[in-house]
């Protein structure tokens, strides 16, 4: 979509090399009145607002920047201008296309004992110095106990099978081992052949065939939210975050 300044520059050039300026205008379609309307000056002020909220939270879009605007800092900018500077100031969040990986999909059975199936998933977060941070979470479906936490930079293939050795060698081999169907497990071919267990991939979209797991991940981003400065985190809030995974 071209923009009325567009048109009017457009114009502009036309008129240059020495076309009317009706028929200037009427070629790229834009009103003579707005041809001859002076464009408004740039407000400094409120785009200097919009980028100092969009630079705080960068993970939000212009509608949730917009609300914190209105509601926490008490602004008047209404949501047509807001969005407007979001764009022009090139603020907009790039969405990215979720990479699918085809998987065989097995029937989902419910255990009834615990150590039968165990569900695995990862936690993202960044650190204050912006580097990845990496969380496995280990469940096991029945008993709904906390099998692991391994928090890291990052957890190759290899670490994963090394991790999963080490807990089966505690708990037991399970049947089964339920993940998702994200990217980040697509090479974790090795599960099936080391630990010599079936892994199931749920459906994707369907957070529903790991609810025990999702709950996991929700009750970590309750204790600890994004960007949390753990340097921050005092010891009793520690103790309170151990005795309720370790119960």
């Amino acid at each position: 979509m071209v923009r009325p300044d567009q048109k009017r520059e457009a114009a502009q050039v036309m008129i240059k090399k020495g076309l009317p300026i009706t028929k200037a205008c009427r070629l790229v379609k834009l009103p003579r009145s707005s041809f001859y309307l002076e464009p408004t000056p740039i407000d400094t002020t409120s785009v200097q607002i919009v980028q100092s909220i969009a630079e705080r939270y960068q993970k939000l879009g212009y509608r949730m920047l917009h609300a914190l605007h209105r509601n926490e800092e008490g602004g008047t900018m209404n949501h047509k201008k807001f969005f407007r500077i979001y764009h022009e100031q090139g603020l907009a969040l790039r969405r990215r296309k979720r990479k699918k990986v085809i998987r065989e999909r097995l029937p989902l059975d419910l255990p009834d004992k615990p150590c039968i199936t165990w569900s695995m998933d990862f936690v993202f977060d960044r650190t204050e110095d912006d580097k990845p941070l990496k969380i496995l979470t280990l469940v096991d479906d029945y008993s709904k106990e906390c099998l692991w936490l391994e928090v890291a930079r990052g957890i190759s293939g290899e670490n994963l099978c090394e991790i999963l050795d080490f807990v089966m060698l505690i708990n037991g081999k399970p049947e089964s081992i339920r993940t998702d169907n994200g990217s980040e497990f697509q090479d974790y071919e090795g599960i099936e052949k080391n630990q010599r267990t079936i892994q199931f991939f749920a459906h994707p979209y369907t957070a529903c065939d790991r609810a025990t797991n999702e709950n996991l991940n929700r009750e970590i981003r309750r204790f600890f939210p994004k960007r949390t400065k753990f340097d921050n985190v005092s010891e009793k809030q520690i103790k309170k975050v151990q005795n309720f995974f370790s119960s």
